[in-house]
């Protein structure tokens, strides 16, 4: 049997570098048992594309790790189509009792956001990418991609106070995002 050719530098580097961010990615929507295969799922994915007409390596990276994460959904639902459109990636729910943080609260209205929402939400203002970057992620127009964001900010905004602006949501995710 051959051996599977060596990566190139480049691209040994961003997967490592890709790795935690993955888990990172996919922690805040699955159990913490799913969170490691769906991460070496996605890296398997990304290594055997011929990658040689991809720009943006990162970009393509997670558009395979949004695929996987609708397929596993469809999985989870018996074949049923999971419509991440309209339906969010929440699985536990926090007891009336628990008194949480803000962060965790940011957190928890994440995971209350439509799927698609979510992930707009997570890459743009937790990963840092442009909203082009964005796009071609989630294989999305540029305008959707600004419907999803600015839905997803409103629900966080009702969910977490009105009088929030909009910069202060932003930086607030994104150090959530990043901590959690």
């Amino acid at each position: 049997m051959a051996t599977p050719p060596k990566p190139s530098p480049e691209l040994a580097a961003t997967v490592q570098a890709s790795y935690s961010v993955l888990r990172r990615f996919f922690a805040k929507k699955v159990g913490p048992s799913e969170v490691q295969d769906l991460a070496h799922a996605t890296i398997v994915t990304f290594l055997e594309k011929d990658l040689s007409g991809v720009e943006h390596p990162r970009r393509f990276l997670f558009g395979i790790a949004r695929n996987k994460l609708l397929q596993h959904f469809d999985k989870q639902r018996g074949g049923v189509s999971f419509d991440s459109q309209r339906m969010s990636a929440r699985q536990h729910s926090t007891t009336i009792g628990t008194k949480l943080d803000r962060s965790t609260q940011i957190i928890e209205g994440l995971r209350e956001l439509p799927l698609d929402w979510q992930i707009a939400v997570e890459l743009r203002y937790g990963e840092g990418l442009e909203l082009s970057e964005v796009a071609e992620a989630m294989d999305k127009s540029l305008a959707q991609i600004k419907r999803y964001l600015r839905s997803g900010l409103d629900q966080l905004r009702g969910q977490l106070g009105a009088g929030i602006e909009d910069e202060v949501l932003q930086r607030k995710l994104g150090a959530a995002y990043q901590e959690s």
